[in-house]
């Protein structure tokens, strides 16, 4: 079973005929940016939208967040300051 993902209309992914040869294939379903770059250079300006899927969290949940982002903060400041050991 192959994990490649095809960026276009097929009717018979089999066929080898001209109709195939301007797909878009990425060897994984994971799009990391380089890719993501790479695959809007190969479709062309214009040729995609952009829709933002974030959205603003909860005061609920940023008031819960809030004191362990500062321990990870802290705890980022610590080690940052332990001496490097050489090691044997």
């Amino acid at each position: 079973m192959s994990l490649k993902t095809r960026f276009k209309n097929l009717g018979n992914i089999l066929a080898q005929d001209e109709t195939q040869t301007r797909v878009f294939v990425l060897e994984s379903p994971v799009l990391t940016t380089g890719m993501y770059e790479r695959m809007l250079l190969a479709v062309g300006a214009g040729a995609t939208i952009h829709i933002d899927c974030t959205f603003i969290a909860p005061l609920r949940a940023r008031s819960r967040a809030r004191p362990c982002v500062r321990r990870w903060t802290a705890s980022r400041a610590r080690r940052s300051r332990r001496p490097l050991t050489a090691r044997p």
